[in-house]
């Protein structure tokens, strides 16, 4: 090796190294946080001597702290996952950043999964050009707008760029024009007025009535993990959660006033909500979650559809997928998360976010960098 290449890898070493040190350091934020609402988690947890000695060979300055947190809701298991090596680790590895531009952005997606599996786009605006659902050209006029809105009563405005739901925006119909919630009307000069080049306006899902019943003011969703094995090429899915909006909110994110419930191997919501400050809640929405029995409709549907997804993304190994049931109970794409994976809500759920394939997830990683 030259001097020039041995200068650029040490360089380069610096680089991850900082990174490495600068996430880990939002982790522990993140995690001073929980522990503020939850004072009880800053003691040792059973298990967690055992847990430590398996993961520090990784890093032996980890903290214990993911394992304090996450085993207050899972249980002890030496396969939660340390979130400093998730993010800095194990997801660029599984979903090389190369490939992520492409994905994250929403207009790319009917480009990968068919439409008639994702929520019905109406216009799409890229790189400062408009285009219809399939992606031909259009020019955009007041005359023809009412035309394409003309079959709705509310439309969604999604930039193509943002994730958790930043810039959502609900235009209701009324007349013959489509309003917001600031007066905003949906026109040309909205348009020209925005300073964004990409987004998107999407068709409202008329979701199923047991999500809907939870929180009728959004569409409330299924957050979906999928893995696909990089020792088989076997598409997995080891967790899920349901997403239910805060009141009155047109999304259904954990940083918008959400709340997450995991769903255990038969369908059935667990007892109990939390949200993103690991703050739990047994009453959700008026519903006693540790009496009653709610089991999702068409939950073995939900898995088949998101492995079916993730067949259509090569590139990536670890995927979250925002899936809805419509008034049908049938399984709808609204989104294709393979940056912003949020692992740490899994852990809060239903367990480990690789369970048993934790092993040969870490064994991979460990050996591509």
């Amino acid at each position: 090796m030259n001097i020039k290449n041995s200068v650029k890898i040490l360089i380069q070493n610096a680089i991850d190294n900082y990174r490495y040190k600068k996430r880990a350091k939002n982790y522990i934020r993140y995690y001073n946080k929980i522990v503020s609402k939850n004072p009880e988690l800053i003691k040792p947890a059973d298990g967690e001597k055992e847990w430590l000695d398996h993961w520090r060979k990784y890093d032996k300055n980890l903290s214990p702290l993911s394992y304090r947190i996450f085993s207050r809701f899972v249980g002890e298991d030496i396969n939660i996952m340390p979130m400093e090596l998730c993010i800095n680790i194990v997801e660029p590895v599984l979903n090389p950043n190369s490939y992520r531009g492409f994905y994250r952005n929403k207009n790319s997606l009917n480009l990968i999964v068919p439409e008639k599996m994702t929520a019905k786009t109406i216009i799409r605006k890229i790189a400062g050009f408009f285009y219809d659902s399939h992606y031909e050209p259009i020019i955009i006029t007041d005359t023809n707008l009412k035309c394409m809105f003309e079959n709705y009563d509310k439309v969604l405005f999604k930039p193509a760029l943002e994730d958790s739901g930043r810039g959502i925006t609900l235009f209701r119909k009324k007349g013959d024009v489509f309003i917001n919630d600031n007066g905003d009307e949906l026109n040309v000069d909205y348009f020209n007025n925005l300073k964004s080049d990409d987004f998107q306006i999407q068709a409202c899902i008329e979701q199923s009535a047991f999500t809907a019943d939870f929180n009728p003011s959004c569409v409330n969703s299924f957050r979906i993990m999928t893995y696909r094995s990089v020792k088989t090429g076997e598409i997995h899915v080891p967790n899920l959660f349901f997403k239910i909006g805060g009141k009155n909110q047109v999304v259904d994110n954990a940083h918008g006033g959400g709340v997450m419930c995991g769903v255990d191997n038969n369908g059935r919501l667990l007892h109990y909500t939390y949200n993103y400050l690991g703050e739990t809640f047994i009453n959700c929405f008026d519903k006693d979650m540790m009496r009653e029995t709610y089991i999702v409709p068409n939950y073995e549907g939900l898995i088949a559809f998101a492995k079916e997804v993730a067949k259509n993304i090569v590139h990536h190994h670890l995927l979250s997928l925002d899936v809805a049931l419509d008034k049908n109970n049938n399984p709808v794409l609204i989104e294709v998360n393979s940056e912003a994976f949020a692992g740490w809500a899994y852990q809060m759920s239903t367990g480990s976010i690789f369970k048993e394939y934790t092993d040969e997830v870490m064994e991979y990683c460990f050996h591509k960098i």
